[in-house]
């Protein structure tokens, strides 16, 4: 077996930090005096910062003289990334590794009260339970070995796989043959609960080499499928550089997402929530809050959608079981609302689909009769009041005409006159000036949206929004209307949800010093957009994201996320909490 003396000497050398800069801090050392060994173990731990209350995985590694400061960076760094949870990181240093590592046997069976037994016990029976009183650790332990450390792992879970939950077996040696159906036999034991075992090694010696690849054949042949098993090769790594990329890959696949599923309520779960699902299921049910990537959990998305695309693959048959999931499995991630739900009954029954509208309304639970305030307009009846939010005129000083409480605060805006040439009917933004809208509750809302505005833009400046509303806290628009990155040739919307998601219409540039009325319609309830310019359709997209009710005041030449001005002129602004047809953005197009 190669010798980790020369990584011990290399990981250990560095240069002293000067008086003025304080040491890089991995971790603290912590000393246990073992019965079992008879001897005084050094560890080394590094806990993560966590809400109190909050119990984390653990991660043990064996040799930590040389792996400790790796395992603990990879950890931090995949946490930090959002794709490992915050994990403890406990190093076992060596006193005699050779003698502790090796087992002996005793014919076919593992020697008794030998010093890898000794070892084992001091893990298992000390250590553990040392560090489960003495800190927030949860159940779920995790132990990675590599070398030597990794025909101990090899024989830690032959002897007692029930005391992790992952073994993380790098670049093993050969050993003696003899572990390998003790190894097997531990592996389809009744009962083997669900278990992780990662299996590696890179361009090293004979030995290494034909110990992981017996090891791995052993597995395949005889893991159950409550173990979640993978080998992996990585060419040109040395038996001096695999230790890096191999336990990075292997945490990496520790906190794995769920996997995208093609049809049903999991395809529209993000990245985050099916990451989130397979966390709770693994490490315990506190992943099931929003704490997973230290990240606001994204706004739920409107059962509607999903409903009527399952409509679309499986037909009526499939709804009831569709609809039971819901509630069952994906509560947190879709929002049930009755506007949504007869916003998509008025849909259906527009595109001569009543019998589809029918079998909806026959769901156990499904909200048919329940009043909706404002239902989307899927006819073609043209009702320029109903679902008004703010409608802003600015003919001699500011108003909201649909809300007499709605309030304004002017920082540089200069009136000018409108598009119709009437004086003081407008506003000037010179990149530096905005308007805030506070008092106005029924902008606060989380459904569907149609923003129409009239604006002159004088120089298109990238990201530069006409219009916007912040998210009540934290950073980010709910939503925002204005240029994109090439402002010349490109603008519309912008959602922030757990990411920015752009709805450009490009290569259709608005002229500036000329006056055009852009329409925005965010059909939530279908999670479609539709952009209009003077009157016609330019351009629709599908799939939009779902964004959250805010309390933040609707801006008229800012937008906060990158603090961007616009430069141009702004008239008249209407905001109705649904969507608009075609005939009604043509009607407010031919308003004078």
């Amino acid at each position: 077996m190669v010798s980790l003396a020369l990584l011990v000497l290399i990981s250990g050398t560095c240069v002293a930090p000067s008086q003025t800069e304080p040491a890089v801090s991995y971790g603290h050392k912590e000393y246990i005096e073992s019965k079992a060994t008879g001897e005084k173990r050094q560890i080394l731990v590094s806990m993560p910062d966590v809400p109190q209350g909050t119990k984390v995985p653990v991660l043990v590694v064996l040799d930590a003289e040389f792996t400790f400061q790796t395992a603990t960076t990879l950890v931090r760094n995949l946490t930090g990334a959002g794709r490992l949870p915050a994990m403890a990181v406990v190093g076992v240093t060596n006193t005699n590794r050779g003698r502790d590592m090796n087992p002996g046997f005793q014919g076919e069976e593992f020697a008794s009260g030998d010093a890898a037994a000794r070892f084992l016990s001091y893990i298992c029976d000390e250590l553990m339970p040392y560090l489960e009183q003495k800190y927030p650790i949860s159940k779920y332990r995790a132990f990675a070995g590599i070398s030597n450390g990794g025909i101990f792992l090899t024989y830690a879970f032959a002897q007692r796989p029930e005391a992790f939950q992952a073994h993380i077996i790098l670049s093993p040696g050969s050993g003696d043959e003899g572990m390998l159906p003790l190894f097997a036999r531990s592996l389809a034991r009744p009962g083997l609960g669900p278990h992780f075992l990662f299996l590696s090694n890179g361009d090293e010696e004979a030995d290494i080499v034909l110990g992981a690849t017996r090891l791995a054949k052993t597995i395949e042949d005889t893991a159950p499928p409550s173990v979640t098993y993978r080998y992996e090769y990585f060419p040109g790594e040395t038996h001096m550089s695999v230790l890096t990329k191999s336990l990075d890959r292997a945490l990496e696949l520790l906190g794995q997402p769920d996997p995208v599923w093609p049809t049903g309520p999991a395809m529209y779960l993000t990245e985050a929530q099916r990451r989130e699902r397979a966390w709770t299921r693994r490490f315990g049910p506190h992943y099931a809050a929003a704490f997973l990537t230290q990240q606001k959990a994204p706004p739920p998305v409107s059962v509607a959608r999903p409903l009527l695309d399952c409509l679309a693959a499986s037909g009526r048959e499939g709804l009831p079981d569709f609809w039971s999931s819901v509630p069952e499995e994906y509560a947190p991630y879709f929002r049930i609302d009755p506007v949504d739900l007869n916003n998509l009954l008025a849909w259906l029954e527009s595109q001569g689909r009543s019998e589809d509208a029918a079998a909806l309304r026959k769901l156990p639970g499904f909200p048919a009769n329940a009043k909706a305030e404002v239902l989307n307009n899927y006819g073609s009846e043209v009702d320029l009041k109903k679902g008004l939010a703010a409608h802003i005129v600015m003919d001699g000083g500011l108003r909201d005409l649909a809300n007499s409480a709605t309030q304004f605060k002017i920082q540089g805006a200069v009136p000018i006159a409108d598009r119709n040439g009437k004086k003081d009917a407008a506003y000037s933004f010179d990149g530096k000036s905005n308007i805030s809208v506070t008092g106005n509750a029924a902008l606060q809302v989380a459904g569907s949206l149609t923003v129409s505005t009239w604006i002159r833009p004088r120089v298109p400046t990238a990201y530069a929004a006409w219009v916007s509303q912040p998210r009540s806290v934290g950073w980010g628009s709910k939503w925002r209307v204005g240029f994109g990155s090439s402002p010349n040739s490109q603008w519309g919307p912008t959602i922030m949800a757990t990411r920015w998601f752009d709805y450009w219409k490009n290569g259709d540039e608005l002229s500036a010093g000329k006056w055009v009325h852009i329409v925005a319609v965010f059909d939530q309830t279908l999670a479609t957009l539709k952009l209009y310019r003077d009157g016609k359709l330019a351009k629709e997209f599908y799939g939009i994201a779902p964004w959250e009710p805010s309390t933040g005041p609707l801006l008229i030449g800012l937008q906060r996320d990158e603090g961007i001005s616009y430069i141009g002129d702004v008239g008249e602004i209407r905001i109705y909490n649904r969507t608009l047809n075609a005939a009604e953005v043509s009607a407010l197009y031919n308003l004078q």
